[in-house]
């Protein structure tokens, strides 16, 4: 059986052995331990970074690109390109509400967004369920490299 097993954080992650490869980490999220569980004999999941990454790779799949999972992807690059309007803010806004939903460890606070020269920024405030623990997301649409990616 291959798996692995590492220390981070003084939180020992739990050998397992890789579930799949593809576009979504639900099934490659590590379940973590740390000394509270480990008393208590329980396992939970709490591993945000991987909610998030999949959130951002969803933004970089075209829409309907995924074979079997025709829901996946978004086509909000095509709006990316349009002239800042307040139709194209609000169809922007409205993809990113659609692809957020399709996540649901996802819950959205507010969506705000911003031109720039390099494309557009949507600022996320979202809770990642069962936390339920509030994080801003910064999400940079970059024009030049035709790609979602994560800020700070």
């Amino acid at each position: 059986m291959l798996g692995f097993q590492t220390y981070h954080n003084n939180m020992k992650l739990i050998s397992q052995k890789p579930q799949h490869i593809g576009f979504s980490s639900k099934n490659r999220c590590k379940k973590r331990v740390d000394q509270n569980t480990l008393t208590n004999s329980s396992f939970t999941l709490v591993d945000s970074e991987c909610v998030i990454d999949d959130l951002v790779n969803r933004f970089n799949i075209p829409f309907g690109q995924v074979p079997g999972d025709p829901a996946v992807g978004t086509n909000l690059w095509d709006y990316i390109f349009d002239p800042n309007s307040e139709e194209t803010r609000l169809k922007i806004d409205t993809e990113v509400k659609r692809v957020i939903s399709l996540d649901p460890r996802i819950t959205v606070g507010s969506i705000k967004l911003f031109s720039s020269e390099h494309g557009v920024y949507v600022k996320l405030e979202i809770a990642i369920k069962p936390t339920n623990l509030v994080s801003e997301v910064s999400i940079l649409f970059d024009i030049a490299s035709n790609n979602a990616i994560l800020t700070t």
